[in-house]
């Protein structure tokens, strides 16, 4: 019995390698993800830091017991809004990185779902060449009862004449 070959075998190995490739894609994604995630992360902790600066700064000024006047007061009163100006921006860069790690969590979404329709695509094909595997299977079962059958049939008349010829 010639043993099976399936003639969709390219298609399959091609399907095979594309969605290998697109786990690979999908991970690399969710590290780069996780990267953006982390400097959000950090820039959320700056803030938080110069938010906590810029309230101790306010404090020290506002507080009782500060005699400060003429030049100190109006170097202290740039420094707090040099620390205004620094909140402000930190504000903004928080804003610009969650953006970021919105369109990395978008990115990781799309990759899940082109590695799920990949996925389908190689289990549709390996349904499909066990099905036709089984056919040739049950093919060549069958043509094989079927010469069992003939050389039985063949061996039985032999006998049969020979031993009418007796």
């Amino acid at each position: 019995m010639a043993p099976y070959r399936y003639r969709l075998q390219p298609l399959l190995d091609q399907k095979l390698e594309r969605r290998e490739e697109l786990e690979r894609a999908l991970v690399e994604q969710q590290r780069e993800l996780a990267a953006e995630k982390d400097a959000l992360v950090e820039l959320e902790r700056a803030q938080e830091e110069m938010k906590s600066r810029f309230a101790e700064a306010l404090r020290a000024r506002l507080s009782e017991g500060s005699q400060a006047q003429g030049y100190t007061l109006g170097l202290h009163t740039q420094y707090l809004r040099g620390l205004t100006a620094d909140v402000e921006n930190g504000k903004d860069a928080v804003a610009a990185q969650r953006t970021r790690v919105g369109e990395f969590q978008d990115r990781v979404a799309e990759a899940r779902r082109q590695l799920a329709q990949a996925s389908r695509e190689v289990e549709v094909l390996n349904k499909h060449r066990e099905r036709l595997q089984k056919a040739f299977f049950r093919a060549a079962d069958r043509k094989e009862a079927l010469e069992q059958d003939e050389m039985g049939n063949i061996i039985f008349n032999r006998r049969r004449e020979h031993e009418s010829s007796q």
